[in-house]
């Protein structure tokens, strides 16, 4: 028999770690969390190696998007460990070495002062009750209260909520592409390569992934925190099948991941091919730079190598002169790190500059203006004059006037 756990259970397995786990960064977060500030990156950039300043800048995205800090291996992190390289440190040798908990430990303070915040000790713990009951009252305490009795809906839940609604135009309109494409890899044995070929297969056979037994699909292409909303269970919690449109979504979401960057790819496109196909055998690479005729080329590379350092060099010795002397007003040199700080220049008489700017822009009516915009986009379409009239308070009365009239003159109407 399973021991009851008679504790009070909030969260389920999924909510945590949605809320507490490693964050699993898509590409467009990536861009989001990952791309520093000037002074987020010169905090990273003075940590003492190379593992410890990746290090940094993962645990700074990280403490952006959850506001907590992580213990991670660095093959927990393949991905975002590979965008920091490429972004901060392109061409750069890394050791994937382990970070000392000094270093790490370090980096908490440091991150925490930097955005603002104070780590948690125990002493804050009185200070804070007595806030809180000079804050809430009993009614307040109350209400506040049933409402935490009543389970919210994560984000993640309701993100798959959606996927479910889409489900009917991912079966009409992707399915037939993915199953009709023949991807391949740069690694042959690739996981999701195996479960594309599985997917295939189970749909030739006009058959529903949910048909199948739970064993034949491949266990690595379930990560443990998507499992709840991946599969079905039975009464006792028991996995019993996949939830067949929200794997095929899944599957179809890491392809296309993979398919961007390379790492999957198609042999018979002239777009998406693996770049080894753009590549010539060496017995052809003489017809081939024949062909194209491009004066370097002619050259031998060793005499091309040398005006180039030799270029290299002079433009050096011009920006250390240039440096020296102060007038690269947006770099500062550290001598004791050894490290160049980019930041952006304060610009002299800025207010002067722009009004001197827009004195030279000729006078428009807000009219013609919206006219404009209006025959670019068509935005006056999606507003009527009542809703906009009846917001009081945000726009003054010609303002009014002239919107209503632009309405009137492209003949919208409530």
């Amino acid at each position: 028999m399973r021991a009851e756990n008679k504790l009070l259970t909030i969260l389920s397995d999924a909510e945590h770690e949605a809320l507490y786990g490693l964050p699993d960064f898509d590409d467009a977060q990536r861009l989001e969390y990952l791309a520093l500030s000037e002074t987020e990156l010169a905090f990273a950039s003075s940590r003492p190696s190379l593992h410890a300043q990746v290090y940094c800048i993962l645990q700074i995205g990280y403490f952006k998007a959850k506001h907590a800090f992580f213990r991670f291996d660095w093959n927990e992190v393949k991905d975002d460990s590979a965008f920091v390289l490429s972004r901060y440190f392109h061409g750069e040798a890394f050791e994937h070495k382990e970070i000392t908990k000094h270093e790490h430990y370090t980096q908490r303070e440091r991150i925490t002062e930097l955005f603002g915040y104070r780590s948690w000790v125990a002493k804050f713990l009185p200070q804070l009750a007595q806030q809180a009951a000079q804050i809430v009252r009993r009614d307040t305490l109350q209400t506040t209260a049933q409402r935490m009795s009543v389970k919210p809906v994560s984000k993640l839940t309701l993100r798959w909520q959606a996927v479910d609604g889409l489900a009917e135009r991912i079966r009409r309109h992707l399915r037939p592409l993915y199953v009709a494409l023949d991807f391949a890899g740069t690694d042959p044995d690739s996981l999701w390569l195996v479960a594309l070929a599985w997917v295939k297969e189970v749909f030739s056979k006009q058959q529903r992934l949910s048909q199948r037994p739970l064993a034949e699909c491949p266990a690595t292409t379930l990560p443990k925190r998507l499992r709840p909303f991946l599969l079905t269970s039975d009464a006792d919690g028991k996995p019993t099948s996949l939830h067949a449109d929200r794997y095929e979504f899944w599957l179809y979401r890491q392809v296309r991941k993979r398919f961007q960057s390379g790492e999957l790819y198609l042999d018979d496109s002239l777009q998406h091919r693996h770049f080894s196909d753009e590549l010539v055998s060496m017995e052809e690479k003489a017809d081939a730079l024949a062909q194209m005729d491009i004066p370097f080329l002619r050259q031998p590379i060793d005499a091309q190598l040398d005006v180039l350092a030799s270029e290299l060099h002079t433009q050096w010795l011009a920006f250390n002169r240039e440096l020296e002397q102060g007038k690269l007003t947006h770099l500062e040199y550290d001598k004791a790190t050894q490290k160049l700080t980019w930041r952006k220049p304060r610009g002299e008489n800025q207010k002067e500059r722009e009004k001197a700017f827009y004195e030279q822009l000729p006078f428009c009516d807000v009219a013609d203006v919206f006219r404009f915009v209006n025959g670019q986009c068509q935005f006056l379409a999606t507003l009527t004059p009542r809703c906009f009239l009846q917001r009081k308070g945000m726009v003054t009365q010609p303002f009014r006037q002239t919107y209503t009239n632009l309405l009137i003159s492209e003949q919208i109407c409530c």
